[in-house]
Protein backbone atom coordinates (compact mmCIF):
# COMPACT_ATOMS: atom_id res chain seq x y z
CA UNK A 1 0.00 0.00 0.00
CA UNK A 2 1.25 3.45 -0.88
CA UNK A 3 2.18 5.77 2.00
CA UNK A 4 -0.53 8.34 2.59
CA UNK A 5 0.17 11.73 4.06
CA UNK A 6 -1.42 12.24 7.51
CA UNK A 7 -2.32 8.54 7.78
CA UNK A 8 -2.92 8.84 11.53
CA UNK A 9 -5.49 11.59 10.93
CA UNK A 10 -7.15 9.45 8.26
CA UNK A 11 -7.36 6.41 10.52
CA UNK A 12 -9.28 8.42 13.15
CA UNK A 13 -12.20 8.75 10.70
CA UNK A 14 -15.00 6.13 10.79
CA UNK A 15 -14.30 3.13 8.55
CA UNK A 16 -17.62 3.02 6.71
CA UNK A 17 -20.27 5.73 6.48
CA UNK A 18 -23.69 5.52 4.85
CA UNK A 19 -24.58 8.26 2.40
CA UNK A 20 -28.28 7.73 3.06
CA UNK A 21 -31.14 5.40 2.40
CA UNK A 22 -32.09 4.43 -1.12
CA UNK A 23 -34.92 6.36 -2.74
CA UNK A 24 -37.91 4.14 -3.44
CA UNK A 25 -40.53 5.99 -5.43
CA UNK A 26 -42.40 6.00 -8.69
CA UNK A 27 -40.86 7.99 -11.51
CA UNK A 28 -44.11 9.94 -11.77
CA UNK A 29 -44.15 11.32 -8.23
CA UNK A 30 -41.92 13.84 -6.48
CA UNK A 31 -40.02 16.89 -7.64
CA UNK A 32 -37.74 17.05 -10.69
CA UNK A 33 -34.70 16.62 -8.44
CA UNK A 34 -36.22 13.53 -6.80
CA UNK A 35 -37.08 12.03 -10.20
CA UNK A 36 -33.52 12.67 -11.40
CA UNK A 37 -32.10 10.99 -8.31
CA UNK A 38 -34.47 8.04 -8.81
CA UNK A 39 -33.35 7.64 -12.43
CA UNK A 40 -29.69 7.85 -11.41
CA UNK A 41 -30.20 5.12 -8.79
CA UNK A 42 -32.01 2.99 -11.38
CA UNK A 43 -29.07 3.43 -13.75
CA UNK A 44 -26.67 2.47 -10.92
CA UNK A 45 -28.71 -0.65 -10.26
CA UNK A 46 -28.25 -1.78 -13.85
CA UNK A 47 -24.64 -0.64 -14.14
CA UNK A 48 -23.41 -2.40 -11.02
CA UNK A 49 -25.77 -5.39 -11.28
CA UNK A 50 -22.97 -7.96 -11.40
CA UNK A 51 -19.36 -7.10 -12.08
CA UNK A 52 -16.58 -9.61 -12.67
CA UNK A 53 -13.37 -9.57 -10.64
CA UNK A 54 -11.44 -7.47 -13.17
CA UNK A 55 -14.19 -4.84 -13.26
CA UNK A 56 -14.33 -4.70 -9.47
CA UNK A 57 -10.55 -4.25 -9.30
CA UNK A 58 -10.64 -1.53 -11.97
CA UNK A 59 -13.45 0.24 -10.07
CA UNK A 60 -11.37 0.15 -6.88
CA UNK A 61 -8.22 1.23 -8.72
CA UNK A 62 -9.90 4.30 -10.22
CA UNK A 63 -11.81 5.35 -7.11
CA UNK A 64 -8.80 4.93 -4.82
CA UNK A 65 -6.62 6.91 -7.24
CA UNK A 66 -9.14 9.77 -7.28
CA UNK A 67 -9.61 9.62 -3.50
CA UNK A 68 -5.85 9.59 -2.90
CA UNK A 69 -5.49 12.72 -4.99
CA UNK A 70 -8.38 14.36 -3.09
CA UNK A 71 -6.81 13.42 0.25
CA UNK A 72 -3.32 14.59 -0.72
CA UNK A 73 -4.61 18.00 -1.86
CA UNK A 74 -7.10 18.56 0.97
CA UNK A 75 -4.56 20.58 2.98
CA UNK A 76 -4.33 23.37 0.41
CA UNK A 77 -6.91 26.03 -0.39
CA UNK A 78 -6.97 25.05 -4.06
CA UNK A 79 -7.33 21.37 -3.16
CA UNK A 80 -10.27 22.05 -0.84
CA UNK A 81 -11.99 24.08 -3.59
CA UNK A 82 -11.31 21.32 -6.13
CA UNK A 83 -12.76 18.73 -3.74
CA UNK A 84 -15.82 20.88 -3.13
CA UNK A 85 -16.48 21.30 -6.87
CA UNK A 86 -15.98 17.57 -7.48
CA UNK A 87 -18.11 16.62 -4.47
CA UNK A 88 -15.14 14.65 -3.15
CA UNK A 89 -15.10 13.53 0.47
CA UNK A 90 -11.39 13.52 1.37
CA UNK A 91 -10.30 10.33 3.08
CA UNK A 92 -13.10 8.22 1.61
CA UNK A 93 -14.12 6.50 -1.60
CA UNK A 94 -17.78 6.58 -2.56
CA UNK A 95 -18.94 3.05 -3.27
CA UNK A 96 -22.41 1.71 -4.13
CA UNK A 97 -23.59 -0.99 -1.74
CA UNK A 98 -23.97 -3.50 -4.57
CA UNK A 99 -20.30 -3.13 -5.45
CA UNK A 100 -19.22 -3.32 -1.82
CA UNK A 101 -21.19 -6.54 -1.34
CA UNK A 102 -19.56 -8.05 -4.46
CA UNK A 103 -16.09 -7.05 -3.28
CA UNK A 104 -16.70 -8.59 0.15
CA UNK A 105 -17.93 -11.77 -1.55
CA UNK A 106 -14.76 -11.92 -3.66
CA UNK A 107 -12.68 -11.67 -0.49
CA UNK A 108 -14.82 -14.32 1.29
CA UNK A 109 -15.74 -11.79 3.98
CA UNK A 110 -19.04 -12.54 5.71
CA UNK A 111 -19.49 -8.90 6.77
CA UNK A 112 -20.76 -8.20 3.24
CA UNK A 113 -24.11 -9.62 4.34
CA UNK A 114 -24.54 -6.68 6.72
CA UNK A 115 -24.14 -4.09 3.94
CA UNK A 116 -27.34 -2.75 2.40
CA UNK A 117 -26.94 -3.03 -1.39
CA UNK A 118 -29.28 -0.13 -2.15
CA UNK A 119 -27.28 2.39 -0.13
CA UNK A 120 -24.22 4.37 -1.21
CA UNK A 121 -21.37 4.05 1.27
CA UNK A 122 -18.15 5.91 1.98
CA UNK A 123 -15.24 3.56 2.71
CA UNK A 124 -12.14 4.97 4.38
CA UNK A 125 -9.30 5.35 1.87
CA UNK A 126 -6.62 3.34 3.69
CA UNK A 127 -9.01 0.38 3.99
CA UNK A 128 -9.97 0.69 0.32
CA UNK A 129 -6.27 0.59 -0.63
CA UNK A 130 -5.77 -2.53 1.51
CA UNK A 131 -8.76 -4.20 -0.15
CA UNK A 132 -7.40 -3.24 -3.57
CA UNK A 133 -4.03 -4.78 -2.67
CA UNK A 134 -5.77 -7.97 -1.49
CA UNK A 135 -7.67 -8.23 -4.77
CA UNK A 136 -4.65 -7.58 -7.01
CA UNK A 137 -3.25 -11.16 -6.95
CA UNK A 138 -6.69 -12.56 -7.83
CA UNK A 139 -6.98 -10.48 -11.00
CA UNK A 140 -5.51 -11.89 -14.22
CA UNK A 141 -4.09 -8.64 -15.60
CA UNK A 142 -3.98 -5.97 -12.88
CA UNK A 143 -3.53 -2.36 -13.90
Amino acid sequence: MRDLRNLDRLQKLPELVSKGDAVLMSIFEGSQAERSEFLLKSKETLTFAEMNLEELYLFLFRTTSDATQAWETSDTWWGRMRNRFNNAKPGYIEIPGRVLVQIMRCLDDSRGNAVAPGVTWFLRLDLALEIRDLMKPKVKSPT
